[in-house]
């Protein structure tokens, strides 16, 4: 089954074409890294994943999610997690943990007047124990760190047990050691059968465990393959225009200078 079956999709606003006919397949248990420049089209591509955009209607396109290409959004949102900036932002500091992680289930951010079911409450606490921030419950989420607050994210993004989960930029602000927690946490969701997508500029967000990599440029794919054939000197070196080695160590890539 594939999660993301997109044929000659282009995306319009603002009279800009943002991307321009994609061809992108990911298959259920594929987890996949889309790599590329800042302004490369990642951003558009994952809101045409969440249906913020919608593209161009042509005859020759293809717009599915796993085999569909009509979703009502709610319940879309029960098969794909989506971490990413612009939710995170939408939250208020003073909201807790718990009650961010547990409004996953009615996409809000934050808790009013919805009826809480205990089955949400045990999915919740149960997601929130998997990436290690149970904790951290009663916390506002403006007192924790930011590596913390990433995984209270995640731990909304898995409450609802979807089949896949999309992060755009997991380790934008991290610190070194939080990368390094963040991304065994990552690892960890993969491990679990939990398809997961990666959209990123940087080498170090892409786990072990990723078996393909996407390049996007320019709003088109620049090239497609596993880890081993695309994370080379002289194919990152084409995408970002600019002199890159890399090195791999553990299943982890870097870039030196």
């Amino acid at each position: 089954m594939k999660i993301i079956d997109f044929k000659n999709i282009t995306v319009v606003r603002d009279g800009k074409r943002l991307l321009d006919s994609l061809d992108l397949q990911i298959n259920a248990g594929e987890s996949t890294a889309v790599l590329g420049p800042n302004g490369a089209g990642k951003s558009t591509l994952l809101k045409l994943i969440t249906r913020e955009f919608y593209p161009l209607q042509t005859e020759e396109h293809t717009f599915k999610i796993w085999g569909s290409e009509t979703w009502n959004l709610y319940e879309l949102r029960d098969r794909l997690g989506i971490v990413s900036d612009s939710i995170t932002s939408l939250v208020h500091p003073e909201y807790t943990c718990f009650d961010i992680v547990v409004s996953g289930f009615f996409s809000t951010m934050g808790i009013y007047n919805e009826e809480i079911t205990p089955h949400m409450i045990k999915a919740s606490e149960e997601a929130m124990d998997f990436m290690e921030v149970a904790g951290l419950r009663s916390r506002p989420i403006s007192g924790v760190s930011s590596g913390e607050a990433r995984r209270v994210f995640i731990a909304r993004a898995l409450a609802h047990r979807p089949g896949a989960i999309i992060l755009d930029e997991p380790t934008n602000s991290l610190d070194i050691h939080a990368v390094r927690k963040f991304r065994g946490m990552i690892s960890k969701i993969a491990k679990s059968g939990v398809t997961v997508v990666i959209a990123t500029h940087t080498l170090q967000d892409i786990i072990p465990q990723v078996k393909k990599v996407v390049f996007l440029k320019n709003g088109r794919i620049a090239g497609t393959g596993s880890r081993k054939e695309m994370l080379t000197d002289r194919k990152l070196s084409a995408l970002f225009g600019c002199k890159v080695s890399v090195i791999e160590k553990n299943g982890v890539y870097t870039c030196v200078e």
